[in-house]
């Protein structure tokens, strides 16, 4: 993610009113935000839109907020996805956690809490991009050592060739030469 680029969320919410304004909120804290009215519409959008955050709430018609999380984290493992309920379920919670959800923020929306749940998955999702692109380096560099490894092993073996052909030529030489003399 470049880091001058404004961030994509997908948020998902049945409550209109509480759609428009979070999306309101986030876009004037410089966020590109498409909204859902119920899982499934926000899952197709999210696969479209390819958001690095997606907002959503637990408890919603046709899919619910856990069966999105679960369903992104399997398609978009890197995907930051912020859960938010009107039940401060701590079982719902643990159980959003448990599924990689990057934050539960709790209904009525506490916007500062909101924010601070946004920054924690901006940097969760940065962390996991740099993790993953040190890990594609250290695995061209241990490829490039095993290729290094394998060439100086043929090396090795060339000279070792070499030198057993040129201890078997010098006795050689001199059988080759007395049997002519014998002839």
């Amino acid at each position: 993610m470049d880091s001058g680029a404004p961030w994509t969320i997908v948020l998902i919410d049945d409550e209109e009113d509480i759609r428009e304004v979070v999306r309101i909120t986030l876009e004037d804290a410089g966020y590109i935000v498409f909204t859902a009215a119920d899982g499934q519409a926000g899952l197709n959008l999210a696969r479209e839109k390819k958001p690095e955050i997606i907002v959503t709430d637990i408890r919603m018609p046709v899919m619910d907020g856990l069966a999105v999380l679960e369903i992104v984290k399997k398609e978009m493992p890197d995907t930051e996805v912020i859960i938010i309920t009107a039940f401060a379920d701590m079982d719902l919670a643990i159980r959003a956690l448990q599924l990689d959800a990057s934050d539960f923020v709790t209904k009525p929306l506490n916007y500062e809490a909101l924010h601070l749940a946004l920054k924690r998955a901006r940097e969760r999702f940065v962390s996991r991009k740099q993790l993953k692109d040190y890990t594609r380096l250290l695995e061209r560099a241990m490829e490039d050592q095993a290729r290094i490894l394998q060439q100086d092993k043929l090396v090795s073996l060339g000279r070792l060739a070499a030198s057993v052909v040129h201890e078997i030529n010098n006795p050689l030489t001199s059988v080759i030469g007395f049997a002519d003399l014998l002839l």
